[in-house]
């Protein structure tokens, strides 16, 4: 009795049965098409590299001569490229408007300014310049162009991306 019943609902559903777990299917690899191609645009949308503009006042083979020139900056770093130079960077941004403003208060000063740009490869410090960015923009004297780059270039040894970039 009980095959009798099985094969009658079978009579009845099974070709509905089956289109219903055919389209199931169809329709569970175009979500997952969806979902995978958004994901990945996503994904594109944000840069783990990007190029940097570093502002430079000197470069020296020897760690020593360093502390003559940086007893007069109040913010910098140093930073041993490939070239085995030590290199003083004042400042970077990543906007060359911006890039213009710095290079005009500097060398106001009397500065050589020396720009090296460099691909870099530390995606949350990126993600962290880009608020510096909005507001070097808006920032109209050297004191506080100053003090945005003293936080961008403590931001950038915080996440030690001199150790993290490709470039």
């Amino acid at each position: 009795m009980t095959n009798n019943v099985v094969f009658n609902l079978y009579n009845i559903f099974g070709d509905y049965m089956k289109k219903v777990i055919t389209i199931s299917v169809i329709l569970g690899i175009i979500f997952s098409l969806i979902l995978y191609l958004n994901y990945k645009k996503n994904i594109n949308g944000v840069k783990e590299t990007d190029t940097l503009y570093f502002i430079q006042v000197s470069a020296y083979k020897n760690v020593k001569n360093i502390s003559d020139k940086t007893k007069a900056l109040e913010n910098y770093i140093v930073v041993k490229e490939d070239d085995n130079l030590y290199h003083i960077y004042i400042g970077l941004t990543k906007n060359l408007k911006n890039l213009e403003k710095i290079k005009e208060f500097y060398k106001k000063n009397g500065d050589n300014i020396y720009v090296r740009e460099k691909v870099v490869s530390c995606k949350n410090f990126i993600s962290e310049l880009n608020n510096y960015e909005t507001l070097l923009s808006s920032a109209e004297s050297k004191k506080t162009v100053e003090r945005i780059e003293k936080e961008v270039l403590k931001k950038y040894k915080e996440y030690n991306c001199e150790n993290i970039r490709n470039g």
